[in-house]
């Protein structure tokens, strides 16, 4: 099936051969660094080699990483769970398609039918315990993550399954059902290599029999065998305890805080002066606070959602302001250039134009975090610094002027009673929301910004998902710049996006988007858009002086964050609990702990 021939990597594994045949079991022994593992991810591509040649079914195959390999239909599971193979903020079902959905691409995502039959077929087949696949799989024990995982590579119908340390740090249960299903996959053709520390650790060795009194299963799930009527005692607290966490459920959602935050700032607003939420109806066209709000909210809106896509790859982009600074002054340029400033061919073509050159510099930035693997602070704030100086020799030094209609229309025009503006943004925040939640991008997104080297090895295509987060991120800071220059009517270099990086990486943050990467919601990057844009016309509305407002701007940041903070929430319920159980008079905090916490009988039930 396979054959390896003098293959090897200098300073890592001498040249080796190995042959590989269908329906055979390779057992490879041998302790740490003995080089078993290193063998196998040079078959794999997870490591390049430098010498030898592999053939698979005869044919010459060039493997240079793990994707090459899952086209020959080689499957590698790595010895390291955590760091190499569960991506853990997943759920189980997401950790077992992702391979199926890096083979089909991000386009073509699994419909939830064929996502359904995949993770059913699997959990039953391995026995994954707990039978919810909506958890995340880092809630489940070792043994069951194991059992994700082999899911994972048999969705993919292998022809070859790479097995490093499948048994190592799971429980006995586990480790039988694990040697069991790849004694029963040999049977049936599949060509597996099995790599154990443990003298007997190989399928060879699995029980025929799994004795009735020593069933797999997952400790955490374990029945209580204290006989019916202790249980039914036991089920009553359970279920109260449910009851009571059912208003619970609002409290706990991710939109919940950046919600509340938004809604209390509008209510002081309100409450301070009632004409803020005013809204008049003059010439067709509505006006006030709220509406210039939404209209001033784009340029913002606009670098927010690039920058959520780029942190949510774990990276962060610096270069917003100067990319604005830059589209602003090519788009005016040639405007004030053209014959006829008030051409509406002219705009567009300015316009275009602009978008273009955001695009070039995303595209620069995406290439030094993703090919040549310089750090995105690093590789951002190269262009953060360079363009507003690419920006002035753009317009010469000066701050460029002009008077053009179509132009201004952008930011200052009207369509259907609300200003243009904010239909661009609404349409920018749709789009990109159906392109990451209605294709497969979001979820691939999410599993490279949580474990990037996981991602690698199911197949994910990480360098073109990080390439392309910096080129949105520039194509949308390229039109934010647009709508800023139209609703000045100039370009300049040096105030155009000035600190708006920071002013987006607090709005993804206020949203509940991890500046650690991975998960990320567009809908809370909304939010925390129109909180900061409402923050900025509170200090305007309450007059607060031009030299205090920073202080004041930093000083309700602050209280905003503190309010959304998972560990203030759990110091607020620890110190309810102790002043509830003082006042029960049952102990204080130590009851209202024990209270709180199921027993293990309880979560047994």
């Amino acid at each position: 099936m396979l054959s390896a021939s003098g293959i090897g990597r200098k300073g890592i594994l001498e040249p080796a051969d190995l042959d590989i045949f269908e329906g055979e079991v390779v057992g490879l022994a041998g302790l740490l660094g003995s080089g078993r593992t290193e063998l196998v991810r040079l078959l794999y591509g997870a490591d390049k080699a430098d010498a030898g040649e592999i053939t698979v079914r005869g044919q010459r195959a060039k493997i240079h990483a793990p994707r090459h390999a899952i086209d020959r239909r080689v499957a590698f599971s790595s010895e390291n769970r955590r760091a190499e193979g569960v991506i853990a903020d997943l759920t189980v079902a997401e950790n077992m398609v992702l391979g199926v959905q890096a083979q089909r691409g991000w386009l073509r995502r699994l419909s939830k039918a064929e996502q359904d039959a995949i993770v059913a077929e699997y959990m039953e087949a391995l026995g994954v315990r707990p039978a919810d696949p909506h958890v995340p799989i880092g809630t489940l024990s070792g043994g069951n993550q194991q059992k994700v995982l082999l899911a994972r590579w048999l969705a993919m119908q292998p022809e070859l399954l790479i097995l490093d340390e499948p048994t190592r740090g799971i429980d006995v249960g586990a480790k039988a059902d694990i040697q069991r299903k790849v004694a029963e996959l040999a049977a049936k053709g599949l060509s597996v290599v099995f790599i154990s520390s443990e003298a007997r650790g190989g399928p060879a060795h699995h029980p025929a029999r799994r004795s009735p009194e020593r069933p797999s299963q997952d400790r955490r799930t374990r029945p209580h065998r204290g006989g019916p009527r202790r249980a039914r005692r036991l089920h009553r607290p359970c279920r109260a305890r449910r009851e009571e966490r059912v208003p619970m459920t609002l409290l706990k959602h991710h939109l919940f805080w950046p919600s509340a935050a938004l809604v209390t700032l509008i209510v002081v607003n309100v409450i301070a002066n009632p004409n803020f939420a005013k809204i008049t109806l003059r010439d067709g066209d509505l006006y006030g606070n709220p509406v210039t709000i939404l209209r001033e909210s784009a340029p913002l809106m606009l670098v927010a959602l690039g920058m959520t896509l780029v942190i949510a790859t774990r990276g962060i982009d610096l270069s917003v302001g100067a990319v604005m600074a830059v589209s602003g002054a090519v788009s005016l340029t040639i405007i004030a250039d053209a014959p006829d400033p008030g051409s509406l061919g002219i705009v567009v073509t300015a316009i275009v134009t602009a978008v273009l050159v955001a695009l070039v510099l995303g595209a620069w930035n995406g290439f030094l975090v993703s090919v040549l693997g310089i750090q995105p602070i690093i590789a951002t704030l190269v262009l953060m610094l360079a363009g507003r100086g690419v920006a002035l020799l753009i317009t010469g030094g000066a701050i460029t002027t002009v008077t053009s209609a179509p132009y201004k229309f952008i930011s200052n025009g009207y369509l259907i009673l609300l200003p243009v503006a904010f239909f661009v943004w609404v349409a920018v925040v749709a789009a990109v929301a159906l392109l990451e939640r209605r294709t497969a991008l979001g979820m691939l997104t999410e599993a490279v910004g949580i474990n990037p080297e996981s991602s690698r090895l199911a197949g994910v295509r990480s360098r073109g998902i990080i390439w392309g987060a910096y080129i949105a991120s520039g194509v949308l800071a390229g039109v934010a710049g647009i709508i800023n220059a139209s609703n000045t009517m100039a370009a300049d270099a040096n105030n155009a996006g000035y600190l708006i990086e920071l002013y987006a990486i607090l709005a993804v943050v206020l949203g509940g988007t991890s500046l650690m990467g991975g998960k990320f919601s567009i809908a809370g990057t909304v939010i925390g858009v129109l909180t900061v844009t409402t923050l900025d016309k509170t200090i305007q509305f309450l007059g607060v002086p031009p030299a205090q407002s920073p202080v004041f701007f930093a000083v309700v940041v602050v209280i905003v964050v503190l309010v959304q903070s998972p560990r203030v929430h759990q110091w607020g319920r620890s110190l309810s609990r102790r002043r509830a159980a003082t006042d029960r008079g049952d102990g204080g905090g130590n009851a209202a702990a024990a209270s709180a916490a199921p027993t293990r009988k309880e979560v047994g039930v």
